[in-house]
C-alpha cells in the first residue's frame, strides 16, 4: 500500500493521509461491492480475534502459572503458622505448669520463717 509522504508540519500531512485513505476507499468501492467488502471485513475481523484468542490464551496460561506459584507460597505459610500454633501452645501448657510450681513455692514459703525470726526463736529457747 502506498502512503503520500508525511511533512514535519504536522495536521497538513494527517489531512493528505486521511483524503489518500477516503479516496482508496473510494476506489475500493469501485471494484468491489458491498457484499464484497463486508465480507473481506469479516475475515480479516476473524483473524484478529483469532490472533487474540491466541494472545488471551497465552496471557491466562502465564497468569494460572503466577497464581499456582502464589498459592503454592501460601500453602507453605499456612504450614509455617500451624506449626507455630502448636509451638506457642506447647509453651502455653508449659508455662501453666511453671505457674503452678510457683504457686506451691510460695505457698511453702509462706508457711517457714524466715531467717531472723528463726534466730530470735533460737536465742530465746536458749
Amino acid at each position: 500500500m502506498f502512503f503520500p509522504p508525511l511533512t514535519r508540519g504536522g495536521q497538513e500531512g494527517l489531512y493528505r493521509l486521511c483524503g489518500y485513505l477516503s479516496g482508496e476507499y473510494d476506489i475500493i468501492k469501485m471494484f468491489m461491492d458491498e457484499e464484497k467488502i463486508q465480507k473481506y471485513i469479516k475475515q480479516v475481523r476473524d483473524e484478529a480475534n483469532e490472533d487474540m484468542k491466541t494472545h488471551l490464551g497465552a496471557l491466562n496460561e502465564m497468569h494460572g502459572e503466577n497464581l499456582k506459584a502464589i498459592r503454592e507460597s501460601f500453602v507453605l505459610v499456612n504450614q509455617k503458622l500451624d506449626s507455630h500454633t502448636e509451638i506457642i501452645g506447647e509453651m502455653k501448657e508449659d508455662i501453666e505448669v511453671v505457674k503452678g510450681d510457683i504457686k506451691i513455692i510460695k505457698e511453702d514459703l509462706n508457711k517457714k520463717v524466715d531467717y531472723e525470726e528463726f534466730s530470735l526463736l533460737k536465742q530465746k529457747v536458749v
